[in-house]
């Protein structure tokens, strides 16, 4: 059986072949699997909440990053205190590409989900997220108004949660 363009055929294929190598080992390739993947890290999260009777309302909230590159672990301290006088919440984070909410959902899992811009080892910043249940236990301090949880929380691929914002008390 005759085939008129086998060796046209051989010689495309060979260029696509390669071109989809050149593609595959390109720089640009490396940053998008980045941007796209989870980068195996975690953050290790502890959350405290306080309340008093005259309505003030304190959370605060400490999380270090640890990633699987060998880059330093980024470790980062929160806060927010409700003030039932003049009914304002202020926050703050002193790292501030870092950000988180708690939300209970179904009405009992409570879930955080942290965001936080961290040098992964290829050194270029990259935003990485993570969401994870946090087991909250209330009745502690002498008054029995404060409430804590920890969690680990691994990392996820960008864009499996919404915006993100600090956390409401």
């Amino acid at each position: 059986m005759h085939q008129p363009h086998s060796r046209g055929g051989l010689l495309l294929a060979a260029a696509v072949q390669g071109l989809i190598s050149l593609a595959m080992s390109h720089p640009l390739n490396a940053l998008l699997a980045n941007a796209t993947e989870g980068h195996g890290g975690h953050w290790d999260v502890t959350l405290t909440r306080a309340s008093a009777v005259s309505g003030y309302r304190w959370e605060g909230l400490s999380a270090t990053y640890s990633g699987n590159t060998g880059a330093a672990a980024a470790a980062v301290q929160c806060q927010q205190l409700y003030d039932a006088s003049v009914k304002y919440t202020s926050s703050s984070c002193d790292d501030p590409s870092f950000s988180y909410t708690v939300e209970i959902l179904d009405g009992a899992e409570t879930w955080i989900t942290v965001q936080q811009t961290v040098d992964t080892g290829t050194g270029t910043p990259v935003a990485v997220t993570g969401k994870s249940v946090i087991d909250i236990q209330c009745g502690k301090g002498g008054s029995g108004r404060v409430c804590e949880g920890s969690a680990r929380v691994e990392t996820m691929p960008q864009g499996e949660t919404g915006s993100i914002v600090n956390g409401d008390v």
